[in-house]
Parts: structure tokens; sequence; C-alpha cells
């Protein structure tokens, strides 16, 4: 019966287009029957991705607050790949055709031929999904799960019907940002709908996962143990999901990327599933990993908040330091590395776990390749920026400056205004994700300007590589390592130009006299 009354309002609410009323920002309220509130998304705005999302209670609400702050850059707590695995909603979506399976597909034409309906147009079959966080979208899974949904459609056909011939404003349903603290509420008495007011929830800052405990069992022979190597650690989310039985939710399994400075031995510890409501279970992976191998680390490095609250409690159990540092450049080379090998296959947790071992027997041997372009940060580097035939600048920079601080030279040397998204692309192919660099502002995880060193770039004489600026217009510069030097040249220098740079923008002006003159 839930499944029927789903599809009926589901096409009731299809015929109001309400998204093209409003957008997914214009977020407003349902108190639902249990009480609990509600908060609705409408989307379809833009064309695509036609429906409504359901957000229940106040940390269904952080789940949206989280994305959209993530989408307006005003945030970055994860990368924004991991965040968008936090959504917790049940959704209400119509997809087109060749999205269903057979068995969905005709289950929406008994219905719709039961009762008169016409599916017609590209998004025409409604679909009924739960987010979970970390979990892959999935069926409903409850009676009540069926239910809220139900509340959720028929609370936005009836906002539809309050907006008929009038404004948002005159309902206060103002576009969602970062001041907004009231939105409308809808609720249902008596069979019929009052609108209201309500409060959103505040904000919370954020708690990462911390196990709970160090075991003793486990954490007692490590401290006896030998003290050896300080090791660079960050938690990753395996971008693959892991089905755990026939009956469960597939999710995406955390593990715990730990390599030895130096040596590169990486530790290889079993990736676990539902990390957030389990993170001890990690923690004893790793440190039965170190008991195996007799040593007790002398040390962790971190880079994030998230892996500083796993590590933090078993280095102060073990009397060791827990240090925040802003680049760990071998930690980062083995996880890019690692995960490009690994196979979607439904043995993926043993996979990984075969990966790492052969990791550790290898020593952390580096690949040939980069062996032979690896530079220290002791050398500078003598970089030929061109912008079109006959305009160059030849740029010294030291090999400890990041790049960061290479766009910053680029855009002075050209006379242009740093005022949009910028990227490198060192395998010279413009937006190749094999070897890239975004500004934090649009990086996914830590391949970021402002923490990649030149001298960690493998550069080396000869080698070419692009600067893209501002991805509009899109700028872009073709880069040429002419040499390198020894030593350290401080700040970036423009050793040698030619050629008149572009304007970066039209005069206005001229465009002005311009579009005069067609007149």
């Amino acid at each position: 019966m839930g499944l029927e009354r789903l599809y009926e309002l589901a096409f009731q609410y299809k015929k109001t287009k309400l998204w093209e009323k409003i957008s997914d920002s214009h977020i407003f309220a349902i108190r639902l029957s249990d009480k609990q509130m509600g908060y609705i998304a409408v989307t379809g705005a833009n064309g695509e991705f036609h429906g409504i999302s359901l957000y229940i209670g106040d940390q269904g609400f952080r789940s949206f607050r989280t994305m959209w702050e993530a989408e307006k850059c005003l945030r970055f707590d994860l990368p924004y790949s991991e965040t968008l695995m936090t959504l917790k909603c049940l959704q209400c979506t119509f997809e087109k055709k060749d999205g269903l399976d057979p068995k969905t597909h005709e289950q929406i034409k008994t219905y719709a031929r039961s009762h008169g309906i016409r599916l017609a147009g590209k998004y025409a079959y409604p679909l009924f999904w739960k987010y979970e966080p970390y979990d892959i979208p999935w069926h409903l899974q409850t009676p009540q799960e069926e239910e809220w949904l139900c509340q959720a459609l028929a609370a936005a056909i009836e906002m539809a019907g309050f907006l008929e011939g009038t404004s948002r404003q005159e309902f206060d349903l103002e576009a969602y940002c970062d001041e907004t603290t009231e939105i409308p509420m809808l609720e249902e008495r008596g069979g019929a709908w009052l609108l209201d007011k309500t409060k959103l929830p505040s904000k919370e800052p954020v708690i990462w996962p911390k196990p709970e405990q160090c075991h003793e069992d486990v954490i007692a022979p490590l401290k006896n143990a030998k003290k050896q190597g300080v090791w660079q650690c960050g938690i990753v989310r395996v971008m693959e999901p892991v089905q755990e039985g026939p009956d469960t939710i597939p999710g995406f399994p955390v593990m715990l990327l730990a390599v030895e400075e130096g040596s590169r031995h990486i530790l290889p510890v079993m990736p676990v599933m539902h990390y957030e409501e389990n993170p001890d279970a990690l923690l004893d992976g790793m440190l039965e990993a170190f008991a195996r191998q007799g040593v007790c680390p002398e040390g962790f490095k971190v880079s994030d908040e998230r892996t500083m609250a796993f590590v933090k409690g078993c280095a102060d159990r073990l009397g060791i330091p827990a240090a925040m540092v802003d680049e760990l450049p071998e930690l980062w080379e083995a996880r890019e590395d690692f995960l490009e090998k690994v196979d979607v296959d439904e043995d993926l947790l043993d996979e990984i776990m075969d990966l790492l071992q052969l990791s550790e027997k290898k020593g952390g041997q580096e690949k040939k390749k980069k062996a032979e372009r690896k530079k220290t940060a002791d050398e500078s580097y003598v970089i030929s920026v061109s912008l079109g035939k006959g305009c160059y600048r030849h740029i010294r920079i030291s090999g400890k400056c990041t790049l960061w601080d290479l766009h910053s030279a680029i855009l002075d040397a050209f006379e242009f205004f740093d005022d949009h998204a910028h990227a490198f692309f060192m395998d010279n192919v413009k937006w190749s994700d094999r070897d890239s660099y975004y500004m934090k502002e649009v990086a996914d995880g830590q391949r970021t300007t402002e923490k990649r060193r030149i001298g960690s770039v493998g550069l080396y004489k000869g080698m070419a590589f692009k600067y893209i600026f501002d991805f509009g217009d899109e700028w872009t510069f073709q880069c040429k390592v002419l040499r390198t030097e020894p030593g350290d040249s401080g700040e970036p220098q423009v050793i040698k130009m030619k050629g008149e740079a572009p304007a970066q923008y039209r005069d206005w002006d001229e465009d002005w006299d311009e579009d005069w003159d067609e007149e």
C-alpha cells in the first residue's frame, strides 16, 4: 500500500512543476506526523535531476548544510567527493527510462497504465531512495520511511498551491544562506495544511570519530617494543563500495594509510566498514600491525583533524608525539599510487590487504621513473612560461616555493589580477586528472597548489607542463623547465621577458563604444 501511495503522490507532485518556482536552496520545513521536523529541498531548476529530498531532524539538516557549504566552498572538512557521501535523506527522483532495472520499469508502467497516466518526457519515472552517510543510495527500508516520504510529497504539492499566483517573498521563502535562521513550515492539522515558521538547528562544531579506548592487551606489547620510525598517517575513504552480505546496504570502507618516513614502508592495516560508528576497530588493526612488526612508532605526523582525532589518544598512551603538519609528501604519493592499483571486485577488502602487504615487502621502494626525476628542495628552477607566440617570461623559482607561489609569479609577470581559479597539469595535458594540482577551493583532497612544493613535483630539465587560469576564459600558459640550479634562489624572479602580455579584460569603454556603434 505504501508504494502505491508513493506513486500516486509522486505523479501529482510532478504535475505541479514546483522546480520551476523554487530552487534547491529554497528549503522549507514540514512537521511530520511523529512530531519530528523534516526539511524539504526541491531539485530540477537546472533542467535535470527532478525531485525532492527530505532531511529528517537535526542530523538530517546538518547533512543538507554540509553539502550546501561544500558546494559554496565555505568549508572543506573532507574532500568534496567524500562530502557527497555524507548525505542523510530520503528522496523521490524522476529518472530516465534507461536508468531503470527491468523489474522497476515494469512496475511503474503497470501502475501508470492502471491509473491512466502517460509516461511522457525525459524524466518520467519516479524512484524512491534512502541516503545514509557513506552508504550507496538504496531503496526504502521500512514502512515508516515510505510514510515520511509520502508526507514530504504531500507538503511539496501543498507548497506549489500556496505559490500559485503569488511570490516566494510573501511566504518568506528565500534562498538559504549562511545567515538563515528561520524558514517556512507546513503542518497538516485536521485535514488542512497550515503555514507557519520554524527556526533552523544551530550550527555545531565538527566532531570527528575518536576511539574510546586502546585495549590494554593490544597496546601493552608496544610499550616495551623498540621505537622505530616516524609514521605519516591519513584516514582514507576507499571510493569503491563493499557489500558485507546480500541483505546489507553496500558502503564505502575506511583504511588507515601509514607510511614510515625515509623507508616508505606501508603498514598493513585491514580496512573497516562503518568507521564513524566503530573507530576502535581500525585502531586495534593499526596497533596489531605494529605489534606484528615488533616495533613501536617514534611518533605520528598527520595533516588533517580527522586523522589527529584518531591517533591522538593512542599516541598519548604510548608516550609519543602526534604532530600536525602541512605537508606529508610520502603519504600522499603512496596514497595516489595505492588507489590507482585497486580494482573493483567482490573481494575488495582482501585485495586491499594483499596490496598493502606487497607494499610492505617492497620496503617502500620508489618507482624507478620517479626516482630518476626526484629533486630536492635545495634546488631552484628556471621555467619558461609562454602565453601565445612571441610572448613569454622566464621565471627563477626555488624548490622550497609552492605551486601557489609559481601561480602568483606567473600572474604578476603577465600583469593579471588573481581573481579566478587556477590549476597545474604536470603531464602537459589540459584537464587531465593523472597529475594535476588545483587551488584548495576547488581541489578534491590533498593535491592543492597551496601545499605542494615545487621541489616535490618531479621537475627536470626539458619537462613541459600547463598552467590554466580562469576556468571560464581558460587562459592556458605553456610552461617548460629550462634548467635547474643549485641552492635556494629565494623569492621568485622574472629574469627575462619578451612580448607584450594580452589584456586580461577588454576595456569597458571600448566595449561601450562598440555596442553604441552597433546601435
